[in-house]
C-alpha cells in the first residue's frame, strides 16, 4: 500500500537543510526526511531556480511522496522513518 500525504501534518524545518514531512501508512505514522540538497537536485535537473527549500518542497511535493512511497514498500515497511537520497529520484 502507498504512502498517503498526511494533510493534518505540519511541515518540519527546525533542523539545519533537512525538510521533515509525516505521511501516513493507514493510521501509523511515517516520518519522511529530504535534504534541501536533494530538492535543489531535483530543481537543476529542470533548470528551476529557487533557492526557498519550502519552494522547492510544494513543487516537488508529488515526487517526494512517491519516492518516499517506493522506498518505504522496499524497505518491507518496517521503518517509521524514510530517508530520501537523489539516487531515490533516478
Amino acid at each position: 500500500m502507498p504512502l498517503k500525504q498526511n494533510p493534518g501534518s505540519d511541515i518540519d524545518t527546525s533542523q539545519m537543510n533537512e525538510i521533515r514531512v509525516t505521511m501516513l501508512d493507514g493510521n501509523l505514522e511515517i516520518s519522511v526526511i529530504v535534504s534541501a540538497f536533494v530538492l535543489y537536485d531535483l530543481a537543476a535537473r529542470e533548470q528551476v531556480h529557487l533557492s526557498d527549500p519550502l519552494l522547492l518542497l510544494n513543487r516537488y511535493r508529488l515526487e517526494v511522496e512517491q519516492a518516499a512511497s517506493r522506498k518505504y514498500d522496499a524497505l518491507e515497511r518496517s521503518h517509521r522513518e524514510i530517508v530520501l537520497h537523489d539516487e531515490d529520484f533516478n
